[in-house]
């Protein structure tokens, strides 16, 4: 609370009524302030000074950080789940701007301050308990983020069991991630990056349409195994197959598809390549990082396969899929 009037008169009294839904506790008790008291009515907590005939009170140009303690009706697994304004008043001043809108969220779901053309690096999903994801056996999906313009509002990032088990949830892990973009932040040349690591045991390196879980036996040169990217730029060309689909990113593509779900939608779709399979550049811009393939430009997401990568550039390394995407989004992958 901050004091913003012109007159000298202090404010001595203010409160803040939770919206339906929320029981506001009084352990542990709201914050105390030297000089003020604080009262519980239902919803509402009320600060008043002591003795309103004193010096105490808020003075202009002034301000107190107070706090309280509520719990919602009930908590949803979706990712914001209860959008909710609260009621502030200040005695007999009226208050300026709009009343606090505050956004309860479901656990194990991480909240990241953003800020409109300020640059979000690397952020990162908690786990399935709210700590620090890491890949194992059990767990074999980790999601990171970055999103270059940053975002209008906190960005909200979590992983959970798959909410249905219905298109594109081979791996039962999926990922979601929102914010306020407006319609500026995002386009198909400066996307937000979704990164989904899955572990190698879980996506081996496998020739596409061959078991699920095999390993593909890779070939060596002078008795030493091959990188994982020994062959990207198809040189010598007899390495790439017919239509590049020897390329160890295009297997690994076709056989780890990755399904979006756009925010608002019901519908998992799978996500198409952002580059045409032509195009088997790195260059930021040219060949990776942007969207630029019709069928990704009409959905507004996609597999950015020329910057699939394993890690160690080994075979036997974990799988990253890189999605870029416009608008909010969720994410699944499977196995074929």
């Amino acid at each position: 609370m901050t004091n913003v009037s012109s007159f000298s008169a202090p404010i001595i009294t203010f409160s803040v009524t939770a919206p339906p839904g929320f029981a506001v506790q009084s352990t542990p008790a709201p914050t105390a302030v030297p000089g003020w008291t604080t009262t519980i009515s239902g919803q509402t907590v009320t600060w008043s000074v002591i003795d309103p005939k004193g010096l105490a009170g808020l003075r202009p140009a002034k301000s107190l950080d107070l706090g309280l303690t509520v719990i919602p009706d009930t908590i949803d697994p979706a990712l914001i789940v209860k959008p909710t304004t609260w009621t502030v008043t200040a005695g007999r001043w009226t208050l300026k701007g709009s009343p606090p809108i505050v956004n309860v969220v479901g656990a194990g779901t991480a909240a990241f301050a953003a800020a409109p053309n300020v640059s979000l690096n690397n952020i990162a999903a908690p786990g399935g308990t709210g700590d620090a994801c890491a890949l194992t056996a059990a767990n074999p999906i980790c999601d990171k983020a970055t999103l270059s313009n940053g975002a209008n509002s906190n960005v909200y990032f979590l992983q959970r069991a798959c909410a249905t088990t219905t298109t594109g949830c081979g791996i039962p892990i999926e990922g979601e991630l929102s914010a306020d973009f407006g319609t500026t932040l995002l386009s198909n040349t400066s996307p937000g990056h979704f990164d989904v690591t899955c572990f190698e045991s879980e996506c081996t390196h496998r020739e596409p349409g061959s078991p699920i879980g095999s390993r593909e036996t890779e070939p060596t040169t002078g008795g030493v195994a091959n990188p994982y990217n020994y062959n990207f730029t198809c040189s010598p060309s007899t390495t790439c197959g017919t239509n590049y689909a020897e390329r160890e990113v295009e297997e690994d593509f076709a056989a780890y598809p990755v399904f979006v779900k756009l925010k608002g939608s019901n519908d998992f779709v799978q996500a198409p390549r952002c580059q045409p399979i032509t195009n088997l550049s790195t260059v930021p811009g040219v060949g990776v990082g942007v969207i630029a393939d019709d069928p990704a430009k009409a959905v507004h997401f996609c597999v950015d396969v020329n910057a699939i990568s394993r890690a160690r550039n080994a075979f036997t390394g974990d799988l990253t899929l890189p999605v870029l995407f416009s608008e909010d989004i969720t994410v699944r992958t499977t196995k074929r």
